[in-house]
Formats: structure tokens, sequence, C-alpha cells
């Protein structure tokens, strides 16, 4: 079995931008529609939490996090790389 990846995003011009490589470009991978449902960075709650991607320079995953403490030690990591804001989310 196969290892299986997935790509978030609430940005629709990355999303867009992202099925046309994969068409074009012969990129293996689909979309599978809305998987949850989040703030984008320009329509959100006034207290609404950001939600950091992290891009991992060595292998080319992400990951996302909306704690601090999290993204302290990823800010300090030389193998993670910070792509900002992904989104927002409502906080629990």
């Amino acid at each position: 079995m196969g290892s299986e990846n997935f790509f978030y995003t609430a940005n629709k011009a990355e999303k867009d931008s992202l099925q046309f490589r994969m068409l074009n470009q012969g990129m293996e991978g689909y979309y599978e529609g809305a998987a949850f449902n989040v703030y984008s960075i320009d329509d959100k709650p006034l207290d609404a939490m950001p939600v950091y991607r992290y891009l991992s320079s060595d292998n080319n995953s992400h990951l996302y996090s909306s704690s601090p403490y999290e993204q302290s030690i990823l800010n300090t990591s030389s193998g993670w790389i910070n792509e900002g804001i992904a989104w927002y989310a409502e906080s629990v």
C-alpha cells in the first residue's frame, strides 16, 4: 500500500494553480473537495486563531500548527520553513 499525501489550502488561487499544474504537468493527485471549514485570511471572525503552514525541507511535506509553543520550536528548526498563515480557525 502506497503512502498518501494531502495538501490543504484555504486560498482559491493556490488551489486553482495546483490543479492546473497537476493537469498540465502530469503531476499525480486529484482534488477531493472541502475537507473541513476554515476562514480565509481575508474573511475571518475577530476571535479566530491563525493556523500556520510549515514546509519540511527534508521531505517536502507540510505541517499545520495553531500552537504558539509548537511554532516557536518549528521557527528555530533548520528543517522547517514557515510559509505563513494558511487559514484561520475558530478557537475551542
